[in-house]
């Protein structure tokens, strides 16, 4: 009598993040140092350079990106280059759907109007040649945005 084989069910995990937190894509051909400096005159921020962010890809690569950071108590805003900073990998970009843009803003705010501030304070910075807000959902790697 032929024996039964049992089948076990696969269960797979998912993990849906809650991404609170906007996108700004910047063109700026200015070093990351200097728009840094431009933002903090222009927003009355803080940036600081930060220990670069270190991005974990599929081809075991781990591309370095350059960021500054500002942060209060109900706003953190971080400024990324979205080309990889190290030699030889600048192909890797932060946000491949949107190579273009030399810069990202990443806003976290619990605060009204800090989008509104940012955009008005970005149009006086005549070395920004374009700001965009970036759709989130159309972003294949938000993970990047992890800390």
């Amino acid at each position: 009598m032929p024996q039964k084989q049992l089948k076990m069910k696969k269960n797979r995990l998912e993990i849906d993040y809650g991404f609170d937190f906007r996108l700004l894509g910047l063109i700026c051909s200015q070093k990351a140092h200097k728009l840094a400096w431009e933002l903090n005159r222009a927003l009355n921020l803080d940036l600081l350079r930060q220990e670069d962010h270190k991005v974990q890809e599929k081809t075991g690569q781990t591309p370095n990106y350059t960021y500054f950071v500002h942060q209060t108590d109900v706003t953190i805003i971080r400024l990324f280059k979205n080309r990889s900073s190290d030699e030889g990998t600048s192909k890797w970009l932060l946000v491949p759907e949107h190579p273009r843009f030399d810069y990202i803003l990443m806003i976290e705010s619990g605060e009204e109007g800090t989008d509104a501030e940012i955009i008005n304070g970005i149009k006086n910075i005549p070395t920004i040649e374009l700001s965009a807000f970036l759709p989130l959902a159309s972003l294949k790697r938000k993970e990047n945005f992890m800390f």
